[in-house]
């Protein structure tokens, strides 16, 4: 029977595939897949339905296509509102094979999501780096996939015929166990991979490049990279350079402006390290403005001011919104003010003002007309104080000790291992960052019943937080929204486009 099933599969590559027009859901999976990989430079495969059922999804590397059975469909089409969560996992999975280029295909024909047994366990490694790659691209892309695995491997089985115990494929136990295995590392990056955004919105930049360094081991796609080129740039910008104006950079990562003076570390190696970094994103797409507008910080900041000259041109040709034009402003204003042209400059930090009136820009460019006018000489002081916030019963300034899962990040540039602690409850996650000489908290919350002491939670609006919480605050643009930071009390708030609160928290730096 199951040989049968691979002499189908044989000639089913040979033979002419009837045409049967892709589903809006396919395209519209496969489209948010590859925008979250963000490698726009690749030939991706078209995609193809194929009747009957045969591999569930395979990639064929020689004709480039990843051909769908209708059966796979079906399966999908089974958990109604997750059909797309289903689908995306079994796309992503076969994407994978195609971008990390795995060639070990059966016969040198195509890599297939139903492995007969043999080759599974010969090339597990692979099949687990497409499951992990696959799972985490998912929720980069906004489905809820890891969600389902269990659910969707059995669907799956019962689906094609296959029995619990096989001869010639890997048992729905064994592929079961893999796959949750994954998962299970998945959500360890999900955790450090958000942490490491909260790390940046707290000024910790370095501890935050080497949180998505660890992160980069195991997956690979473009705004990781400018994240981490971001983090040392914006760690480069907060660096101590005696009789120079500390003028303030738009940075753009998942977060944007400096709070903290950075630790001492060679500004010409962090620099060096980010421009690596950020040519890799910029080869994957080379229209990809975050990317551009970090690489000319980094000249600015280097000096360099002939590639800052094209990196500002090359802005200016890909911008598209307010904001940006206000951005590429301000880099400009850098720049000319570092050549000793403070007129100019100021007017083009006016220039910003006037391009955009988001809160972030606004008051970046006004720190920096107070810089280039000597009205101001230091960055900027916030008076903290600990409000004694609670999520979940826990509280940060007097609990700390809890059964962490460990995770050791490797700082190359202050030579330091540092241990990142997660631990994880009631859709809350508790991270402790230990270094040499301090220990950074973070807790964070998509719990719909916590409430800070003033009320505010998920759902609510910035308005709402502005009325309660009067006090200077930070914000901080991210991919989805901004960041929202109130040092006087001590909160982390995660906006969404619609300026609601989609995750909340608190921190304490001991």
């Amino acid at each position: 029977m199951k040989k049968t099933i691979q002499y189908i599969l044989f000639f089913s590559l040979l033979l002419p595939l009837p045409a049967i027009g892709n589903t809006p859901m396919m395209n519209e999976v496969y489209a948010q897949l590859k925008v979250a990989i963000g490698d726009s430079n690749r030939d991706w495969p078209t995609l193809a339905i194929r009747p009957g059922a045969n591999s569930v999804l395979s990639f064929n590397k020689r004709k480039n296509i990843i051909f769908v059975d209708e059966k796979a469909l079906e399966v999908c089409q089974s958990f109604g509102a997750q059909e797309q969560d289903a689908f995306a996992f079994l796309l992503a999975h076969e994407m994978t094979h195609f971008y990390q280029e795995h060639d070990w295909q059966e016969a040198g024909f195509a890599t297939s999501f139903l492995s007969n047994k043999h080759h599974f366990e010969v090339h597990v490694a692979d099949e687990k780096e497409a499951d992990l790659y696959g799972a985490f691209i998912t929720h980069i892309a906004g489905f809820q996939s890891i969600k389902i695995v269990p659910n969707l491997f059995d669907k799956v089985y019962k689906a094609y015929g296959l029995q619990e115990q096989l001869r010639d494929y890997p048992s729905l136990q064994e592929r079961k166990a893999t796959a949750l295995e994954i998962c299970e590392k998945v959500k360890e990056l999900i955790q450090v991979f958000e942490t490491a955004n909260y790390l940046n919105v707290l000024g910790e930049h370095i501890s935050a490049a080497a949180a998505y360094e660890y992160v980069l081991q195991f997956v690979k796609y473009k705004e990781l990279y400018n994240n981490i080129g971001g983090s040392l740039v914006a760690a480069a910008a907060l660096q101590t350079n005696y009789g120079e104006k500390a003028f303030h950079y738009p940075i753009e990562l998942d977060v944007d402006l400096p709070l903290r003076d950075g630790v001492e570390v060679e500004t010409k190696d962090l620099l060096k390290k980010a421009i690596e970094y950020l040519i890799i994103a910029s080869q994957m797409d080379n229209q990809h403005y975050a990317t551009y507008v970090n690489l000319a910080c980094a000249y600015t900041l280097d000096k360099d001011v002939q590639k800052a000259k094209e990196l500002i041109q090359q802005l200016q040709s890909i911008s598209s919104t307010p904001k940006q034009a206000a951005e590429i402003a301000i880099v400009e204003g850098i720049r000319l003010a570092q050549a000793g042209e403070l007129n100019s400059a100021v007017a083009q930090f006016v220039s910003a003002k006037t391009l955009s009136q988001e809160a972030g820009i606004q008051a970046l460019a006004e720190y920096n007309i107070g810089i280039a006018k000597g009205n101001i000489s230091s960055t900027e002081v916030f008076i903290t104080h600990s409000v004694g916030e609670t999520i979940n019963g826990i509280e940060l300034t007097y609990q700390n000790d809890f059964p962490f899962k460990e995770v050791l990040l490797q700082d190359e540039f202050l030579y330091q291992e540092k241990n990142l602690g997660l631990y994880s409850i009631k859709n809350s996650l508790l991270t402790h960052l230990e270094t040499e000489d301090k220990l950074v908290a973070i807790l964070t919350t998509q719990d719909q019943s916590q409430r800070t002491q003033a009320g505010i939670g998920i759902g609510a609006t910035y308005q709402q937080i502005q009325t309660v919480y009067p006090a200077s605050g930070k914000t901080f643009n991210h991919s989805k929204g901004s960041f929202l930071l109130l040092p006087s009390h001590k909160l982390l708030f995660n906006l969404n486009n619609q300026n609601q609160v989609t995750a909340w928290g608190t921190y304490e730096i001991y």
